[in-house]
């Protein structure tokens, strides 16, 4: 008997609200019933983008040298952003959903280059790290180190206030999970913990890779949920009065920040179900119930 694979794929939309929970991504399959989706975190496609912020007012602290202390009051609780060629894509998020995603672009251990502009198209180039925002007070913080040598100092106020983000980019993988002795009604839990550099789980980045696929090696995979943040991936079948064990291969992609070297998986799924993991082309292994240490920079 010829054995044949069954797929289900998730199928991303353009754009960067994919950050908040999402309850309703397309899903296209044979045979299977469509399942919940919920997909937070960098799961947007991977385009190098420019993010925008903006404010009715500003004040700058001097801390020490080029140090400040910035605090955007008035802030737009929508953050906008624009795709770098060639794609010249455009979109938005919420301000709050952008702060909760700092470490995921690579920011805490990379702080962005940014301009803060305000008053008549008046600028000055800084390095922005450690954002605290308060949605309720409609503030934003930042500590800002000032590289722009032309203009050294930050005024003590400032109106009509944009600050513009360069993402610098993130570094994509494909990501290939094969997850046997799946009995069903069981639950699939995979944490992904970070070890020496930033790293996400993500839809791909677009146009080169951009979606999820998964793949029963048998028949269609009775799929009731499927979830996915930056840092789980959860995957729910439905009972059945079949003993047979599901036969499956999911393949998404990793982000990370340029610098990474090596971050952890663990395989925290109902007893039995086991899961090996293979980023690249490199060599599948095991995911244990501990922390699984595995190379960004062999793969």
């Amino acid at each position: 008997m010829q054995n044949r694979a069954w797929t289900t794929t998730v199928a991303m939309g353009l754009g960067l609200t994919l950050i908040a929970a999402l309850p309703a991504a397309a899903v296209q399959s044979s045979g299977t019933t469509q399942p919940d989706v919920a997909v937070t975190g960098d799961v947007a496609p991977g385009v190098s983008k420019l993010y925008v912020q903006q404010s009715r007012t500003a004040t700058a602290e001097r801390i020490r040298g080029a140090r400040y202390e910035v605090k955007l009051r008035g802030v737009d609780p929508t953050t906008l952003w624009f795709a770098d060629r060639p794609d010249r894509s455009a979109g938005s998020q919420s301000t709050r959903s952008f702060i909760n995603t700092w470490a995921s672009l690579g920011f805490a251990s990379d702080p962005p280059n940014a301009v803060i502009q305000f008053g008549e198209n008046e600028g000055v180039a800084v390095e922005l790290k450690r954002p605290r925002y308060n949605a309720t007070k409609q503030v934003l913080r930042y500590t800002a180190v000032v590289i722009d040598q032309q203009t050294p100092r930050l005024p003590k106020k400032l109106a009509n206030v944009s600050v513009f983000i360069d993402d610098a980019g993130l570094e994509y993988a494909t990501a290939t999970f094969q997850i046997s002795n799946w009995q069903p009604g069981q639950q699939v839990s995979i944490d992904l913990t970070q070890a020496l550099g930033a790293v996400a789980f993500s839809s791909g980045e677009f146009p080169t890779v951009s979606g999820i696929s998964i793949i029963g090696e048998d028949g269609p995979i009775p799929l009731t949920e499927f979830r996915m943040t930056e840092a789980s991936l959860i995957l729910q079948s439905s009972a059945s009065e079949s003993a047979e064990a599901i036969e499956a291969q999911v393949m998404l992609s990793l982000s990370a920040e340029s610098d990474t070297q090596s971050f952890y998986l663990s395989n925290r799924s109902d007893p039995g179900v086991e899961i090996s993991f293979a980023l690249g082309t490199s060599v599948p292994q095991t995911v244990n119930n501990s922390l699984t240490l595995f190379s960004w920079e062999n793969n």
